[in-house]
């Protein structure tokens, strides 16, 4: 924009030079009001927010800076917007309004009429416009909440397969109560809408599944940027329509996505969404322990008790009682001490069962597994696996390995080669 101020200014300096104008300072500061009326009303100002302040009447102050300047500014309340309450400092903008001076203490500041987020305070603009549109179709309403089970058996995952909140879920779970089985539903947690459709695809396969328990969806911290993913409008309606309780871990404590505000349950990492879908296995044994101590107390205050009531009583009719109520005590407590042997034998066993798979797996990936099953690898001079007769040269040793050892040979001649 260029602004033409010359005509105005050569005005005054002939007509202090020629009348000797003396202003008041009141004086001055009108007539430079009028000019930055006139023209600095209509400014584009490309700036950051260096620091904000919410005043009781409504009336919003800032101080907008670049690199090398500060200006007050001011947004006056029949010009705020309820998206203007997110604003923090560094936030970049693109402010329009103008230039303002005070006549009375000489200061000027820029009223701002309209603000725009840049960067990523567009991306919290759309967010926070989802988020009221959300909000009023219901997503969020706590009556659709549903309860996370106390003991699931199943639990899915929606994460990066390689991400460290995959790592930190299984590290947490398998401390907690290893017993517990876990399916992972790999997906994209970061990027547009490659990533929000993999994470609806990897919800819906957890739904298909059939006895998931608990679906945690979540990925480990990163900036406002990384998270994005997780405010799309897709994921939204896919995490709300999913009948499977839904646990969000998405980022850090301070990070908020609209998947967190859908979710049935936020945490405020992946780690903390291990530890509120399943109880800690000690934990349930020692109340498990706690519970027995206090009936085996109240069945020493019967017994007190009974022997207080022997005295009036005859000797034969208290002992048949007393034994009556030992017998249903001892029962009780052999009753409870079964159901806690059968759950730590199930819980020893899963978890042998689980190492036996897991080292059957590993086995399986031993190059030397091939070698059992009556095959040989054949190696070159220089130790490379040899792969083709194309490889092979004629007075050359070669290497072949069995499973119990290895023979060093000499290429003599090659034979027709198989066409592939």
């Amino acid at each position: 924009m260029i602004l033409n101020f010359y005509p105005p200014f050569n005005f005054w300096r002939r007509k202090v030079q020629n009348e000797q104008k003396i202003f008041t300072v009141k004086e001055l500061n009108t007539e430079l009001k009028k000019i930055t009326s006139t023209f600095f009303s209509n400014i584009y100002l490309e700036c950051e927010i260096s620091s904000i302040r919410f005043h009781g009447s409504g009336n919003i102050y800032l101080s907008l800076k670049d690199e090398e300047s500060v200006i007050d500014a001011v947004i006056f309340t029949n010009n705020n917007n309820p998206a203007y309450r997110e604003l923090k400092e560094g936030t970049k903008v693109l402010a329009v309004g103008g230039v303002s001076l005070n006549v009375k203490s000489g200061r000027y500041s820029f009223n701002i009429r309209e603000l725009k987020t840049k960067g990523k305070g567009e991306l919290l603009e759309k967010f926070l416009k989802l988020k009221e549109k959300l909000e009023k179709e219901g997503l969020f309403d706590d009556s659709f909440k549903k309860p996370i089970p106390f003991l699931p058996k199943k639990i899915g995952i929606v994460t990066s397969s390689t991400g460290a909140a995959v790592k930190d879920i299984l590290t947490v779970t398998q401390r907690r109560f290893p017993s517990v089985d876990i399916i992972i539903f790999p997906a994209l947690v970061q990027g547009g809408d490659e990533a929000a459709l993999s994470i609806v695809e990897a919800v819906r396969a957890a739904e298909a599944y059939g006895d998931i328990d608990v679906l945690i969806v979540g990925r480990g911290g990163g900036s406002y940027e990384d998270l994005a993913v997780f405010n799309d409008e897709r994921i939204a309606y896919a995490l709300f329509q999913c009948p499977i309780p839904v646990v969000s871990a998405i980022g850090h404590e301070r990070d908020f996505t609209i998947a967190d505000f859908v979710a049935d349950i936020r945490a405020a990492t992946p780690s903390q969404a291990a530890e509120l879908t399943v109880p800690d296995r000690n934990q349930l044994l020692n109340t498990i322990q706690y519970y027995s101590s206090r009936l085996e107390k109240k069945l020493d205050a019967k017994i007190q008790y009974a022997d207080l009531a022997m005295e009036r009583y005859s000797k034969e009719a208290l002992l048949a009682l007393l034994y009556d109520r030992i017998n249903e005590g001892s029962e009780i407590l052999d009753y409870y001490k079964d159901k806690i042997d059968q759950r730590i034998s199930l819980c020893f066993q899963k978890v042998e069962n689980r190492m036996e798979v897991l080292y059957a797996g590993l086995e399986k990936l031993n190059p030397l597994y091939i070698l059992k099953k009556n095959y040989a690898a054949v190696y070159q001079e220089n130790g490379e696996i040899l792969k083709s007769v194309r490889d092979a040269e004629i007075g050359k040793n070669l290497i072949i390995e069995l499973k119990d050892g290895k023979i060093l040979t000499r290429t003599e001649k090659i034979l027709n080669e198989t066409k592939t």
